[in-house]
C-alpha cells in the first residue's frame, strides 16, 4: 500500500511539474517571439517572391487560405479571451480562501462529528489490545497520544487552515509583484509579455497589413501562424485554470476530512493514512506558490 502511494505520488508531483514547465516554456518561448512582427513595418513596399509568376490556381488557393486563415485566427481569438477570463477567475478563487471557509466547515463538522463517534471504537480497540497484550497496544503508553488526538481532532480545521494560508500568503507576495498589486489581470501581464494582444489584433489591422504590401503568401502564413499561436496559448491558460481549480476542490475536501485523519494516529496500522493526508494538504497547498514563482520568473 505504502509503496503504491508513493509511486502515485511521485508520479503526481511529476505531473505538476511538467505542466509548470510547459507554461514557463510557453510564455518564454513567445515572451522573445512575435509572429505579428513578420509584416515589415518600415512603410515601404515589399514583394514576396512566392507570389511572383503565381497562377490562377495558386492566386485562388492563396485567397482561399487567407480568408480561412482569418476565420480561424477570429475563433482562437475569441476562445481565447474566455480561456483568459476562466484563467483570472481560477487565480482569484485560489486567492479568496477564507470565503470559502463556511461551506468547508459545514462539512468538517460532519466529520469531527463520525471522528468522535469512532474516536469511543478506537478507545474500546486499544483496551481490548491492551488486555490481549498485542504489540503497540499498551494502554498506559497510548494515554498522552489519545489526549493530543482529541485536540487535534476537535481543532484540525485551523491546522490545515493555518497551512493553507500560508501557501496563499506566500503565493500572493509572487502575484502582487507581477500584477502591480492586483492593479493589472494576470492575463494581461502575460499578454503584454508574449505580446499575444496584438497577435489577437491582427485581423483589426489586416487592412494596414495589405497596404504594406506584404505579399499573398506571406500574408497566408501570417494569419495561420498566428492561429496556431492563440491555440497553443489557449490550451496553456485552459489547462493552468483546471489544474488551479482542481486544487481548491481537492484542498477542500481535504481540509473535510481533517479529523478522520488525525483519528487515524491513533493506532499503528492506520498512521500510514494520517501520513498520507498530510502529504496531500502540502502537496496541493504549497502548488500554488511554486505555480506564482514560475510564472513570476518567467514573466520578469
Amino acid at each position: 500500500m505504502l509503496q503504491e502511494h508513493k509511486g502515485y505520488k511521485t508520479r503526481g508531483v511529476a505531473r505538476i511539474v511538467v505542466c509548470v514547465m510547459v507554461l514557463v516554456i510557453v510564455i518564454l518561448l513567445f515572451k522573445t517571439t512575435n509572429v505579428y512582427a513578420v509584416v515589415d513595418s518600415s512603410g515601404g513596399s515589399y514583394a514576396d517572391p512566392a507570389d511572383q509568376g503565381m497562377s490562377l490556381m495558386g492566386w485562388i488557393g492563396v485567397e482561399i487560405a487567407q480568408g480561412v486563415g482569418l476565420v480561424v485566427m477570429g475563433i482562437a481569438s475569441f476562445f481565447l479571451n474566455i480561456a483568459q477570463a476562466v484563467f483570472n477567475y481560477a487565480l482569484k478563487f485560489n486567492l479568496s480562501f477564507a470565503d470559502k471557509l463556511p461551506a468547508i466547515e459545514a462539512g468538517w463538522k460532519v466529520s469531527r462529528d463520525v471522528a468522535n463517534i469512532f474516536f469511543i471504537v478506537v478507545l474500546l480497540i486499544i483496551a481490548i489490545g491492551t488486555i490481549l497484550r498485542i504489540g503497540g497496544y499498551d494502554a498506559k503508553k497510548m494515554v498522552p497520544t489519545v489526549i493530543v488526538v482529541a485536540l487535534f481532532i476537535n481543532f484540525s480545521l485551523a491546522i490545515g487552515s493555518i497551512v493553507v494560508d500560508s501557501s496563499n500568503v506566500l503565493g500572493l507576495q509572487f502575484y502582487n509583484a507581477i500584477t502591480k498589486n492586483g492593479t493589472r489581470l494576470m492575463s494581461d501581464v502575460i499578454g503584454a509579455t508574449t505580446g499575444i494582444e496584438k497577435t489577437k489584433n491582427l485581423s483589426q489591422d489586416l487592412t494596414k497589413i495589405k497596404n504594406e504590401n506584404a505579399g499573398k503568401v506571406r500574408l497566408a502564413i501570417i494569419l495561420w501562424g498566428n492561429a496556431m499561436v492563440m491555440f497553443v496559448l489557449l490550451d496553456v491558460f485552459l489547462f493552468a485554470a483546471i489544474m488551479l481549480a482542481i486544487r481548491m476542490v481537492a484542498i477542500s475536501i481535504i481540509l473535510m476530512l481533517a479529523p478522520m485523519a488525525f483519528l487515524f494516529l491513533l493506532l499503528p496500522d492506520t498512521k500510514a493514512y494520517f501520513n498520507q493526508w498530510w502529504s496531500k494538504l502540502l502537496h496541493y497547498s504549497f502548488f500554488f506558490p511554486a505555480f506564482m514563482f514560475m510564472l513570476y520568473f518567467s514573466i520578469t
